[in-house]
This record gives structure tokens, sequence and C-alpha cells, in this order.
């Protein structure tokens, strides 16, 4: 019995329809991965791989850069997923060099946004910033691969960011308070401007007119920390799971960069910039050096242009990117060894 080639027919995990500029030998590539990876002991499976990587050079060598960069990036699966269970956005909680496989992570690359769609009501997907209005005219700025949810009350006026970054401009009600609830934290208002961001190093708050008071919920389940109130100009990261919370100071105007299309950098980890980065970036970024992860950098870099802007980013550390294939960047240092074109 022969062994059907991956079908183009499988279903479509994406509710906002597949992704059209990728290299389709390289897409089948990663399909054929992920089968031989799921059946390793099939004899029939691999004779079938091994023909379709003989119908042209351009086959054989797109599987071996998948191959290649799924090694980078972890150990293979016993059981890849035919689609993700989480997103991209999800990014903080698990850490880049974290994902189980390559193929599990590149999945979430092309399925974007499933997980969230079903508790979200307004969900944006990769380098999409959008403005939303709320019922109570609150006006709400969402970052790219951003979720929200909305649960607006008698008494109060709460909403809770899944995933991702929002900038908040409050319509004033002091007896109705608005409160904006992440995994690490709560802030509440009556009326001001400030942005609320979720990332890996932990929750941040942002303050760019009025006053906010924040509320940490880390450490045993139920218990609350009561953190000094933030004025305009004051910035708090919130660290997961201890009560440590880092404060400085921003220019007002800096505030929620991102609506401006910058990423503005101060002694910003590699690895945050990446994040952030990779938020407008439609495929996969590599970076798993540890030393190169914590190098700070400092700087301003344009969203609008998000592979330019890593290299620069990389290039100030010493390092370079490299288009392992059409949708996945490995940073690595110059030094490093060159990997297989």
């Amino acid at each position: 019995m022969s062994v059907p080639p991956p079908s183009h027919d499988t279903p479509n995990c994406d509710p906002s329809g597949p992704v059209s500029d990728r290299d389709p030998i390289e897409e089948e590539a990663l399909e054929w991965l992920m089968r031989v990876a799921d059946a390793p002991d099939d004899g029939k499976l691999r004779e079938a791989l091994n023909a379709w990587r003989r119908q042209t050079p351009r086959h054989d060598q797109a599987y071996l850069r998948v191959e290649h960069v799924w090694r980078l990036a972890a150990a293979l699966p016993s059981e890849p997923p035919a689609c993700p269970r989480s997103v991209s956005s999800l990014r903080r909680r698990y850490g880049f060099a974290a994902a189980a496989a390559l193929a599990a992570a590149i999945a979430v690359f092309l399925f974007p946004g499933i997980l969230l769609n079903l508790t979200a009501d307004h969900v944006t997907g990769v380098g999409e910033v959008r403005p939303v209005v709320l019922t109570d005219g609150s006006r709400v700025h969402l970052d790219a691969e951003t979720a929200l949810a909305v649960d607006y009350g008698a008494e109060q006026r709460r909403v809770r960011l899944l995933a991702g970054k929002a900038f908040f401009d409050v319509a004033e009600n002091p007896g109705r308070p608005f409160i904006v609830a992440t995994e690490d934290l709560e802030v509440t208002v009556t009326g001001t401007s400030f942005a609320v961001s979720m990332a890996e190093e932990g929750a941040s708050v942002a303050v760019k007119a009025g006053h906010v008071r924040v509320t940490g919920s880390s450490g045993p389940p139920g218990a609350a920390t009561a953190l000094t109130a933030l004025k305009a100009g004051d910035k708090a990261v919130f660290s997961p799971g201890d009560e440590r919370v880092f404060r400085s100071r921003i220019a007002p105007g800096d505030v929620a960069a991102w609506r401006e299309g910058l990423l503005i950098a101060d002694s910003m980890p590699l690895s945050a910039v990446v994040e952030q980065l990779g938020r407008y970036h439609r495929g996969l970024i590599i970076l798993r050096d540890p030393a190169l992860s914590r190098a700070e950098v400092t700087g301003v870099f344009n969203l609008g242009n998000p592979v330019s802007a890593l290299q620069a980013a990389a290039a100030t550390q010493g390092a370079r990117v490299v288009s392992m294939t059409s949708f996945v960047l490995l940073i690595e240092p110059v030094e490093g060894p060159s990997p297989p074109q």
C-alpha cells in the first residue's frame, strides 16, 4: 500500500485563514517531518519520504533545513499535535527555548489564535494594532498578538488582559471603577491613561496620565500584595512567582510607544526584544544562547520592519540573524557555526 504525500486539505485550525506567503516546498517538508516523528518505525512512510526528497535538490535541501532547525529548537516529540494547544502570545510562560519541539512551535505560527479566540472578546494577530471603544466610552489600543476579555458589571468595569499589551484611556466614572486584571496583578482606576503589558519578565504597568493602584496576586492562592500607587511617568514590573516590584521612571510620551510603531529598549534583555519583535514577525525566532538572551540592548527600533530591527538589535551584541527557512530565523553569535544551506 502506497503512502500518500502530505495533504493540503487538512482542516485549517486558524479562523483567520491560512498564511500564503511561505515556500510550499518547505511547508511540505515540515509536514513530512511531523508525520515521520509521529511514526518513526513506519518503513513505508520513510520510503515515501525518501522518494519525495529525491524529486529535486530543492526538496532534499528543504527537508534538511527544517530537520536541522527542529533539532536546534528541541528534542523530537513522540506525538506532535495536529493543531496547537496554545498561541504565540503565551510565549512568556514557556520561553522561546522551552518549546517541546519546533513542529509544535511552528504550528503555533501557522495556526495562531485558536485558544484565545474562544475566551477573548477582542484579539489581534501578528503585526496588527487595533483601537477598540468600549461601551462606557473608554478607549483601548491593542498591540499585536493581544487578547482582551471584557466583563462589565453594574458596580465596576472589569477587563482581563489574557495576552499581549494594551493601552487604556479610561472614561472617568468615580462610582464605577475600571479594573484591568492579568494573571499577576490588578490595576484599578476611575479615569486615566496607562499601559499594561504581559511579557516574559512579568506583567508591567506604565502610567501616561493620572494615577493607578496596583494589586499583585503572587504567592499562595488568594494572597494579595498592595503595591504603591503609580502616577504619571511611573512604571512598575511585577516579577512573577514572588512579591518583588521593579519601579522606574518613563517619559509619559514613551508609554506604549508601539502605538507609534516603535520599540524603545532601555537596557532591555535581548530575549525581551526578541519577544516583542516576534509579535510583528510572521514566523519563528529562535534564540538559544543564554549569554545572548541576557545581553542588554538599548535603542529605538522600527516595528514596521521587524527583521531589520532584529538584525540591528542582534548586531549590538555581536550576533547575527540567520534565515533558516522562509519562516524561521535563528539568532547566533557571529563566531558561531554556519547552518547548512
